[in-house]
């Protein structure tokens, strides 16, 4: 464990399969080797641990989700969604599984199925961060900007110190015209991240206004 706080991931690597070579059936090495392999985004390997793992964990929930996310980033939002179901036949309210069953239908952009899910996450969960972020999207993309604002800032109270949420939350409040809140969440969004990060994002159409007031010279 102390490799993997330390982010020494190709030791980490090393000392698991060499754990493997000695019980090779063990279903927890091949999900750490997974998980591994999944953090440093070799998802082909990934899949091939978490897929060893199940040949003796075949209804593990986690080993089901965590393979489906392989499919996911694998540009496979089908495969991925056959996962995560599977999982929710064995834990109908694995708030996860239910949140990356919407992520899929939002590759897949079906709108309508992905605000569904992220609904069924919310009413388990309440103050998910992630799932009212993807709801603040669908809001946005439907334009109803109020909304997507009051879900941000939803999130925010969960999740206050991630900067592209205020970078979002910001852009919703310029476009419904409520400048101060959108230097506020600007502002606050400045100090957590690069300044490049944060010129660019003040580059997009929805700060065209802000740009040229006082407040937003400053």
């Amino acid at each position: 464990e102390s490799f993997e706080a330390d982010h020494t991931y190709k030791e980490a690597l090393r000392q698991y399969r060499r754990a493997m070579d000695t019980w090779p059936y063990l279903p927890e090495g091949w999900s750490k080797i997974g998980q591994m392999y999944l953090r440093t985004r070799q998802y082909t390997l990934a899949k091939l641990a978490f897929e060893r793992a199940l040949q003796n964990q075949p209804q593990n929930i986690s080993l089901l989700n965590d393979l489906g996310v392989v499919f996911l980033y694998l540009g496979k939002p089908d495969q991925a969604i056959t996962k995560f179901e599977e999982a929710l036949v064995l834990q109908p309210d694995y708030v996860v599984g239910i949140f990356n069953l919407a992520l899929c239908q939002l590759v897949k952009k079906d709108k309508a199925a992905a605000r569904q899910l992220l609904n069924r996450c919310l009413s388990l969960q309440p103050n998910h961060p992630r799932a009212l972020r993807e709801t603040a999207y669908i809001e946005a993309e439907m334009r109803n900007y109020s909304n997507a604002l009051q879900l941000l800032e939803s999130a925010l109270v969960q999740a206050p110190e991630w900067p592209l949420i205020h970078y979002e939350a910001a852009a919703a409040a310029a476009l419904i015209g409520q400048t101060e809140t959108a230097i506020a969440h600007l502002q606050k969004a400045e100090t957590m991240s690069a300044a490049t990060e944060a010129y660019r994002f003040y580059q997009k159409p929805a700060f065209d206004k802000i740009r040229l007031t006082e407040s937003g010279k400053a």
